[in-house]
């Protein structure tokens, strides 16, 4: 049980010290980061709920798989905060000289830490899923992670421009018509890569610790 509370600390920890990093850098995404790490932490509660009721009512809990799944995309979404890295706040001469702000360093490093804490959430949160699916079918794993992957890195680029949340989808509509109005090469690069980059992660976890 000890085990499980773990994830849950490591993300309260981190949104803790959300104020304290913006009142010493003043920038805002920092503030912004303690919601997406609540955000991030969701999935892994509801599939805490899932394992402590799926044995006594399998359709609730198929219904909490549907919201850990919308849900989920949240624990990657993290990463994409690093584009909020300013390189000007860290190099003067390109290739020889470089700044020494600790404050500047301050925020830089908490941005890298809010993206480790979210691969870590994807993580502990989506190993009961891969294991029920492996217990209950034939389904090869690394399918499943394919899929989760692509679907997950659709759902992080809708989120990062057109600016919708998981509850969202209850304009399902309105996010397919502003999808695919805005489609083009971009699109396909930055949920292929970002797909690319989640199932590397999901990946090479299983490996060295198998699902």
């Amino acid at each position: 049980m000890k085990e499980k509370l773990i994830p849950i600390g490591v993300a309260l920890l981190y949104m803790i010290f959300a104020p304290i990093v913006y009142s010493i850098t003043h920038v805002s995404i920092h503030l912004f980061l303690l919601w997406n790490m609540f955000l991030a932490l969701v999935p892994y509660l509801l599939i805490l709920l899932y394992e402590s009721i799926k044995k006594k009512n399998r359709i609730i809990s198929y219904v909490v798989l549907v919201f850990w799944l919308l849900f989920y995309p949240n624990t990657f979404y993290l990463i994409s905060d690093l584009i909020y890295i300013d390189q000007s706040q860290f190099v003067i001469v390109y290739g020889e000289v470089f700044e020494m702000d600790i404050v500047n360093y301050l925020g830089f490093f908490y941005l890298v830490i809010g993206a480790m804490v979210g691969i870590y959430m994807g993580i502990v949160s989506v190993k009961p899923v891969i294991q029920e699916i492996k217990e209950t079918s034939k389904i090869n794993p690394v399918w499943v992670i394919s899929a989760l992957s692509l679907v997950s890195a659709t759902a992080i680029y809708i989120g990062r421009f057109f600016r919708y949340n998981s509850w969202d989808l209850l304009h399902f509509w309105s996010i397919i018509r502003d999808f695919f109005s805005q489609l083009s090469w971009f699109t396909v690069f930055y949920i292929g890569m970002y797909a690319l980059i989640q199932f590397l992660i999901l990946f090479l976890f299983s490996k060295r610790k198998p699902f």
